[in-house]
């Protein structure tokens, strides 16, 4: 049986699209009485106070807003017994494509991968063009790197051998247009994910300076900008993406940056659930350097630690991906469970954008204490 978080519209029109035998196989999960009252003539409806693990294969819980999808998931964790493996967050165009492509539900559940992943990041550079007071990539004090796009194909490769589908895979920085051979990216992400939006994320200071190779490589591949507005710069950067736009460029989204947030716990003294429980970036994966992590923190911590020879041991992070032992499963499981790092992330301290100077302070980053 496979259980779908709450009741919308989406999935309800998949499940209608079931034949009747297929049907038997889904149920939805209703928070309340009302929800029950309400749908339990016309779907199978199940209250979220008596759901287990036993009763369910798998719980897809519906992709909107991260942090309110973190805060089911561990309503889900706390309330239930069910286990991180058994959880698919996708979105119902996932689902459909999988049901497409497997024929039916029992074949999703076989198919010995891991269905959808909401996002994956890799870093194409590590430095960037604005000096962000507590960047959360931490560029102010990371050696000039380029990523490597074999590596990456590689990687990416290996990945889909354990995940069917990914919603988004993003190039991040470092600011990514710095990086020359960022059209080989792009190339590579929808060669071996066809189906998943390459999202291209830039403080957007170099948009005036894009090529026409790689205006035709977005354009070609679906790629699309996803831009962070930060204040020195909003204005012009808002004029160049009204002139892209009007040349066919994609852009996915703009976030208006006023304020930045610190959160490492240097300490390392965090109770890692419920500082997984309260993540301010959940489900943030990356890939790199033959590893997958479960955030983004985990992947770029060693740049904090190179930096300033702290003397912490911050754990490696990640899972091998290599490893021939690791299957969709284990990977299920290490992405939705707390990691060794969320015993060093603090309390979000909000502070307003500014840059960080020639000499950033370690302090830039702590967070308000420990969780």
């Amino acid at each position: 049986m496979v259980a779908i978080w709450g009741i919308y519209p989406g999935f309800l029109e998949i499940y209608r699209l079931l034949d009747p035998e297929e049907r038997k196989e889904v149920c939805f999960v209703a928070s309340g009485k009302r929800q029950l009252e309400k749908y339990k003539d016309r779907f199978p409806v199940i209250d979220s106070e008596q759901l287990s693990g036993g009763q369910i294969e798998r719980l897809i819980i519906p992709l909107f807003e991260m942090r309110m999808v973190n805060d089911i998931v561990w309503k889900v964790f706390r309330q239930t017994d069910i286990k991180a493996e058994q959880i698919w967050i996708m979105d119902p165009a996932g689902l459909l494509r999988e049901l497409k492509k497997h024929g039916t539900m029992k074949g999703i559940l076989g198919c010995g991968k891991l269905p959808y992943l909401s996002g994956l990041e890799y870093d194409v550079v590590t430095h960037c063009n604005l000096n962000c007071k507590g960047c959360c990539h931490f560029s102010p004090i990371a050696e000039p790197e380029s990523g490597d796009p074999a590596a990456f194909q590689t990687d990416l490769a290996r990945a889909h051998e354990l995940i069917d589908e990914i919603g988004e895979i993003r190039l991040v920085g470092g600011e990514p247009l710095l990086c020359d051979n960022l059209t080989e990216y792009i190339e590579a992400a929808h060669t071996i994910f066809p189906d998943a939006k390459i999202n291209v994320f830039t403080n957007g200071i170099r948009l005036g300076a894009i090529n026409d190779e790689l205006k035709d490589c977005m354009k070609k591949n679906g790629a699309v900008f996803s831009v962070s507005l930060y204040p020195p710069v909003t204005g012009y950067v808002r004029g160049m993406v009204k002139k892209l736009e009007a040349e066919g460029i994609g852009f996915e989204r703009d976030y208006i940056m006023p304020y930045f947030s610190a959160w490492i716990n240097p300490a390392g003294d965090s109770d890692p659930e419920a500082a997984a429980a309260s993540c301010i970036i959940p489900f943030c994966y990356a890939i790199g350097q033959g590893r997958i992590y479960r955030c983004s923190t985990e992947n770029k911590i060693k740049i904090y630690e190179k930096h300033y020879q702290t003397g912490t041991l911050f754990p490696e992070g990640g899972l091998d991906l290599y490893d021939p032992s690791l299957t969709a499963s284990k990977l299920a499981a290490y992405l939705l469970s707390p990691a060794q790092m969320c015993r060093f992330c603090g309390r979000e301290r909000v502070f307003p954008w500014e840059r960080a100077g020639k000499n950033p302070s370690p302090g830039d980053w702590y967070g308000n204490g420990k969780y």
